[in-house]
């Protein structure tokens, strides 16, 4: 028993470390990277737009990015051997929250759609970090 104790603790503690937390500087740092793009450059890393809108005679793009599968249940099994003996595990995960983490990117271009003059984001701001970690700009590195 004393050992499962000490497994389900260091599982705690991983799964705990592994879980990236973003402040709103860091989302900001992390967006800054792609500033001088072009909207085709932006579109070749984040994908398609959602959305396209004129408002007070500038052009906006917009994507809004949603975590898939934040709000399914997950079900682990697993064995093994070590020592004299065998054990086995199961492990299921619940959602924690019933909506699911958003980001939403919002470039400023110029009339041609084609220098973006400015980023904006909103939404969560671990998921907005960790999508815009992912989507590193290659000129950066």
């Amino acid at each position: 028993m004393k050992i499962f104790k000490n497994l389900l603790v260091c599982g705690v503690f991983s799964y705990l470390t592994a879980c990236a937390t973003y402040s709103k500087q860091d989302v900001d740092q992390q967006l800054s990277q792609f500033n001088g793009l072009t909207l085709q450059q932006l579109i070749a890393l984040w994908g398609v737009p959602n959305r396209q809108f004129e408002a007070n005679g500038q052009q906006f793009v917009e994507w809004n990015k949603q975590e898939d599968d934040g709000s399914q249940s997950r079900v682990s099994i697993g064995s093994g051997t070590g020592g004299r003996g065998s054990f086995f595990g199961i492990g299921v995960s619940f959602p924690l929250s019933s909506e699911p983490d958003t980001c939403q990117l919002r470039a400023t271009t110029d009339s041609e759609k084609h220098n973006v003059l400015n980023l904006q984001w909103q939404g969560d701001k671990n998921y907005c970090g960790e999508f815009l970690k992912q989507t590193a700009n290659p000129k950066q590195g």
